[in-house]
């Protein structure tokens, strides 16, 4: 007679105890498909754009720290700088949009009502950058040339990146009218260098160029929203 396997010895309980699954290793966001088109063009661009040195400057900036618009001021190398930091600006404060029109229009209504909208944000800041290079060259004379002006307004506008918080109920308002008066502040303090240190003459010029910011970006938000809601409302009802 053969000998008993010793698997044979082992107590049935032992074969319905649940085994641990294995840890699931999660890769890093970079690593992923998602994560390797996003990082293409930021690893493409870091040596123009330096990524690192951008978002610092748009902290310090929010902080009021009037060293960062004298550094973009005379920082020639910082043309890119100032066309990502509008840019960034333009699609997170929208980002609130989307979902709005999400809430109206579904999804690929939303994107498309979001995608207008970025547009139009760029717009209203180019107005207020023609209207305050306009004022500093023609009525104060400045030096300054339009890529200095350009640089500095384009840091002056990162606070606009708190219209995110336009979606929240009953205070969406009132943030969003805030931070449009805050707009004029920054456009002080960016347009000072530009103009010899001036208060009033910086004061001016932001302003004027404000004004035309809020009244582009009013009419054309307006009429989109408008627009869109009809045109909802006639597939639904008509």
């Amino acid at each position: 007679m053969g000998r008993v396997p010793r698997a044979w010895m082992k107590p049935l309980e032992d074969d319905y105890k649940v085994k641990p699954l294995p840890e699931r290793k999660r890769r890093p966001f970079h690593e992923t498909v998602v994560g390797r088109a996003v990082m293409v063009p930021i690893r493409r661009l870091d040596p123009y754009v330096r990524w690192w040195e951008l978002l610092e400057r748009m902290l310090h900036g929010v902080m009021l720290d009037t060293s960062v618009f004298k550094d973009v001021h005379e920082d020639e190398s910082a043309n890119l700088q100032a066309v990502a930091a509008v840019a960034i600006v333009a699609v997170v404060q929208n980002i609130s949009l989307l979902l709005i029109g999400m809430f109206w229009f579904g999804f690929f209504g939303a994107l498309g009502y979001v995608a207008r909208a970025i547009s139009d944000a760029m717009v209203s800041w180019v107005i207020w950058l023609v209207v305050a290079y306009a004022l500093c060259k023609v009525l104060f004379r400045s030096r300054a040339g339009f890529m200095q002006i350009f640089r500095t307004l384009a840091f002056a506008y990162v606070p606009a990146i708190f219209l995110f918080f336009q979606v929240i109920p009953l205070y969406g308002v009132t943030l969003a009218a805030l931070t449009y008066l805050a707009l004029i502040e920054y456009g002080v303090l960016a347009l000072r260098p530009a103009l010899n240190g001036s208060i009033w003459k910086a004061l001016l010029a932001s302003f004027v160029g404000w004004f035309g910011l809020l009244v582009v970006s009013l009419i054309l938000s307006e009429s989109q929203l408008f627009t869109l809601i009809q045109d909802w409302i006639a597939e639904q009802w008509l």
